[in-house]
């Protein structure tokens, strides 16, 4: 499967995933010139969360880079622009606002694995 194709589907696993725990899908792939938001929602409580899904098709690559080290300095610049082109653009401020930024890491074989890391630091 193509890596495009492998993300895609990672992506929609965890949006399903998601709603099954009662958050919200407010946007699937977000997508500005600093970069793009894989997935935004909100849980019950009314937290936003920022969510990177990180899909493998083996589970064996995990173990070479954990999926959390695949976020680099650079990508966390790209987030948190992005993150807060959203907040302005949704007039949200946030000192009012609760929000997480989430990892959700997906391996697709030999069987479906999901991993939720919440609160990343960005």
């Amino acid at each position: 499967m193509k890596k495009d194709k492998v993300g895609a589907k990672g992506e929609r696993i965890v949006a399903d995933f998601l709603k099954k725990k009662g958050h919200t899908v407010l946007e699937m792939n977000y997508t500005k010139k600093t970069g793009e938001l894989d997935l935004i929602t909100k849980d019950l409580n009314s937290v936003l969360h920022f969510v990177e899904v990180k899909t493998v098709s083996d589970e064996k690559f995990l173990e070479t880079l954990p999926a959390e080290e695949r976020i680099d300095e650079r990508k966390r610049r790209h987030i948190r622009n992005t993150v807060s082109i959203y907040m302005e653009e949704k007039e949200l401020k946030w000192e009012n606002t609760s929000w997480s930024f989430d990892l959700v890491v997906v391996s697709l074989f030999p069987e479906q694995k999901i991993r939720v890391i919440e609160n990343i630091i960005l």
